[in-house]
């Protein structure tokens, strides 16, 4: 009895393991909106992953994940918003579009701009940020 439940341990220990581990063709995009009051800040991306090339991050086979959006205040959009995207291809990079609007309490911009690129993702499940802040208030782009 006693092998069984060490069997058992050793089994569900292994599988935790694994599923920690990013997939090479699915990929998790999160963009997450973080503002201090009375501040609202709003973001938006586009995102494509990218297979391996081999000049420049991007210039390959890419698929278009699609368009995500945060809102600090939650009215627009959720303060956090993930989508998952698959590649019929091994994923080696990423390619975005990222903007946002920083807001006063009395809804006058204070700031706003953006950002956009092509990268390779990190290993060891680290994958990909990006952070577009104004003062205390940012807008964060992850894939795993």
């Amino acid at each position: 009895m006693t092998k069984r439940i060490l069997c058992f341990s050793l089994l569900m220990v292994l599988g935790g393991s694994f599923s920690a581990y990013s997939s090479p063709t699915d990929k998790k995009i999160t963009l997450a909106c973080s503002s201090v009051a009375p501040n609202v800040i709003t973001g938006n991306t586009t995102v494509s992953l990218c297979a391996a090339s081999a000049l420049v991050a991007c210039s390959g086979q890419t698929v278009l994940c699609g368009n995500i959006s945060c809102d600090s205040s939650g009215v627009i959009a959720f303060p956090t918003d993930t989508i998952f995207c698959k590649a019929p291809f091994k994923i080696a990079g990423v390619s975005f579009s990222e903007t946002f609007a920083d807001e006063d309490g009395t809804g006058a911009v204070i700031a706003a701009g953006g950002t956009s690129g092509a990268s390779t993702l990190q290993k060891g499940g680290v994958g990909f940020t990006s952070v577009q802040a104004s003062g205390s208030d940012t807008v964060t782009l992850t894939v795993k």
